[in-house]
């Protein structure tokens, strides 16, 4: 898609504009989503149009929370409009660099770590989804297999992998954005780190958090950012790291299995 439908261009003025957009671009890369850059008399905003299938477990109402506890504490950019249904979000777009796994800094991972901290520190918002690993792997997997023979095989060695998943300790479970990849950093024109893309933000092991990030690292930086965790953090990488590839794997299964026309 190269442009946003004509019926949503049209709402501009809910945006906060004063007049109509002065340029559409489309930004690649998002895998669920379609983003577009929109110039305006006023800067630039972000207008993003959700996938809303059923399939990929996202909670719209619960993210759009979560995203404004962070925008309210500085880590992530304002949502200048929502559109009742969730159909596409509005907000303000970070002129700047995406951090990316081949070449992320130490000053980027100290900054990460602590920002995730932070986000650690928060009181979910009423309403924020509680993460199951085990469950949610298997709500991917049962959309797959209500879909298609065409994954059996793969469906019946993660399964397998799925019933070994034991659970990190619920005592310890936080708001967590569990999708902290170098992709979803971006670091401004001032220097400034901001976080992305909460779709999946919800209460569960903070070490989540931390291993979805290290599992996109080069070893030498895997390995530096290990040295910046807690142990309380560090006994719990291995065990998190196996939960954050089963959830990567089945979700990215049952996102092929919706797109796939033939199925």
């Amino acid at each position: 898609m190269t442009q946003p439908p004509d019926n949503i261009l049209s709402e501009w003025a809910l945006w906060g504009l004063t007049q109509p957009p002065i340029a559409i671009e489309a930004v690649h890369g998002g895998l669920t989503n379609a983003n577009f850059l929109i110039e305006c008399d006023s800067g630039q905003l972000l207008l993003r149009l959700n996938n809303n299938g059923q399939s990929l477990g996202i909670e719209r109402t619960a993210e759009l929370k979560i995203h404004t506890l962070l925008s309210q504490r500085g880590l992530a950019p304002t949502i200048r409009y929502t559109a009742p249904d969730h159909r596409y979000w509005v907000r303000e777009y970070v002129q700047g660099r995406p951090l990316s796994q081949g070449e992320i800094t130490d000053r980027d991972m100290k900054d990460i770590a602590t920002i995730l901290n932070q986000i650690h520190q928060l009181p979910p918002p009423e309403g924020a989804p509680r993460l199951d690993v085990k469950a949610s792997c298997l709500t991917y997997l049962n959309a797959i297999d209500s879909r298609s023979k065409k994954f059996d095989s793969q469906l019946t060695t993660l399964r397998t992998a799925v019933d070994k998943i034991d659970p990190l300790p619920e005592s310890e479970a936080c708001l967590c954005h569990m999708d902290p990849l170098p992709a979803n950093w971006v670091r401004d024109t001032t220097g400034k780190l901001w976080l992305l893309d909460l779709e999946y933000a919800s209460v569960a092991h903070p070490s989540l958090d931390f291993a979805a990030l290290a599992l996109q690292l080069p070893d030498a930086a895997r390995q530096a950012w290990t040295a910046l965790l807690p142990e309380s953090i560090r006994v719990h990488m291995e065990a998190a790291s196996e939960q954050i590839v089963l959830l990567d794997r089945t979700w990215r299964l049952a996102h092929t299995a919706e797109k796939d026309p033939s199925l």
